[in-house]
């Protein structure tokens, strides 16, 4: 092993990120690379806002009993009828390989977005919600810079193989950019029998995408690699983690920096799941939708064109995308430099 990848392991090179690489790169991503972000987010909290505070939370915050999430977890759970779910069931059955993520494809499909399944009046409730400026000051407040939305799936997940624990079922990371803010909200009841979502909190969490855990998945099977094993997180005797699961009734929901910590989740044993996920994150995502597709999917023609015509907030939200990070190339740089600076634990 090289000295420098040993040096990489040790508290001092954990040190030089956290007071120097980390704090320079932050004050960089939010003032020039989202320089417009930054700008809108000042203007936005010159008005009083109401907010949940991500940041004191270390990037992992469970709500439970809000009224807010359990009115709009009631109505998708309604939506969500026995044809819509059977349907569900009868597709994740068929031993098709269109899937580019092995670990849910073939015999192995465990999962499937039924957003597009929901009715339109039901889809425009969703948007609302995750367009309120409760959530976007709450996204606002953690990034340090106004966001755009950036995901809506609507997930059903089955037991499937249990015994063969893959994908999103390990720990890992969504490494697609420096910092996000996710809301996952059972929409089904959740317990240990239906896969919760699992989040680990470590003192390591501050360093963002700069650090990573050894002993992650080195195969090259799409959907597996990059994963940790829960022996390989959870048994680690020289770190001190904190795990938060989505366990509750309909409306539970986890708040997390979904790139800076690992979570896992859909490891159904003997019962089903039903998932909300809503994305919130910034122009370097470098897995940002494509706008047109991502239009249709939000209803943006028929329903959020005239909003966003007529405030610059909205139309960031729903629009913004970068000429810069349209071309991949340097969102790839910046997450080969993350990994290259990255301290390994």
């Amino acid at each position: 092993m090289s000295i420098l990848k040993k040096f990489k392991k040790t508290r001092a090179f954990f040190n030089i990120l956290k007071f120097i690489v980390v704090p320079i790169y932050n004050l960089i991503w939010m003032n020039v690379i989202n320089i417009h972000g930054r700008f809108l987010y000042f203007e936005w909290f010159k008005t009083k806002r109401e907010f949940f505070d991500l940041e004191k939370n270390n990037g992992v915050l469970k709500i439970e009993n809000f009224d807010v999430f359990k009115k709009i977890s009631k109505t998708i759970l309604t939506a969500c009828d026995k044809k819509k779910i059977d349907n569900a069931k009868e597709k994740l059955n068929e031993v098709t390989f269109e899937n580019y993520n092995q670990s849910n494809n073939g015999t192995n499909k465990y999962f499937l977005d039924i957003y597009d399944e929901l009715d339109v009046q039901v889809k425009k409730k969703i948007i609302d919600f995750a367009s309120s400026d409760f959530m976007i000051s709450t996204a606002a407040k953690y990034l340090g810079v106004y966001p755009i939305l950036s995901k809506i799936v609507l997930i059903y997940s089955i037991p499937k193989n249990y015994d063969k624990k893959r994908g999103a079922m390990m720990f890992h990371k969504d490494e697609f950019g420096y910092k996000s803010m996710d809301i996952f909200m059972a929409i089904s009841d959740i317990d240990n029998e239906s896969g919760p979502l699992k989040a680990i909190i470590s003192e390591f969490d501050e360093l963002g995408p700069f650090a990573r855990i050894l002993n992650d998945d080195k195969s090259m099977i799409p959907g597996n690699r990059g994963k940790v094993e829960d022996r390989n997180i959870l048994k680690k005797k020289n770190i001190k983690t904190k795990m938060v699961t989505i366990e509750g009734v309909s409306g539970t929901s986890i708040l997390i920096d979904s790139f800076k910590c690992y979570h896992a989740g859909g490891h159904c044993k003997s019962k089903v799941r039903i998932q909300l996920r809503i994305l919130y994150s910034t122009i370097d995502n470098t897995a940002l939708p494509v706008i047109e597709k991502f239009k249709d999917k939000i209803l943006f023609n028929d329903y959020l064109k005239h909003k966003a015509d007529k405030d610059k907030f909205k139309k960031f939200f729903y629009e913004k995308r970068s000429r810069i990070f349209r071309n991949l190339k340097f969102g790839r740089f910046l997450y080969k430099y993350y990994r290259a600076l990255s301290f390994k634990y």
